[in-house]
């Protein structure tokens, strides 16, 4: 019996650099019990934004993404310099403040299986979202302004 949960806890255990926080999923934390999880990264061909540029923008959607208690983060993708480009220049156009940089990430992730809190989530539940950052130059910090299925 004891080899076996031996067996078991070592099976569980992450051998990835706990401080390599773009292939680990953020929404991991002690208080959600959710174990670790590698996610997809998927850079794709970009003629406007180098792989740090998106590593940036990929930090500030796992951040918010670690408030989603359970919530398990498989995939990003970056959805194409011309994706950021059109919502940049209908975003422009709201009365916002003009901004310079748009990317744009598509996501996979599954829905805790049950929630604790109240959320617009289907419980243990597939989704595709897409996530909008914006930025005045390369040298500010991503704003992520919306997210959501698209």
């Amino acid at each position: 019996m004891v080899c076996l949960l031996l067996l078991l806890v070592g099976c569980g255990k992450n051998t990835k650099d706990p401080n390599d926080s773009l292939w680990t999923n953020a929404s991991s934390s002690v208080e959600s019990n959710t174990p670790p999880v590698d996610i997809a990264i998927d850079y794709g061909a970009s003629t406007q934004f180098t792989q740090q540029d998106m590593d940036s923008a990929i930090e500030t959607i796992q951040s918010e993404f670690a408030t989603w208690d359970g919530c398990v983060l498989h995939s990003l993708a970056f959805y194409g310099d011309e994706a950021g480009n059109n919502y940049l220049e209908e975003y422009n156009t709201w009365g916002n403040p003009t901004y310079k940089e748009c990317i744009v990430f598509n996501s996979t992730f599954h829905s805790p299986v049950k929630s604790s809190t109240e959320t617009a989530l289907e419980e243990d539940s597939e989704y595709t979202w897409q996530w909008y950052l914006i930025r005045d130059s390369s040298s500010d910090p991503w704003t992520l302004i919306t997210w959501g299925q698209g």
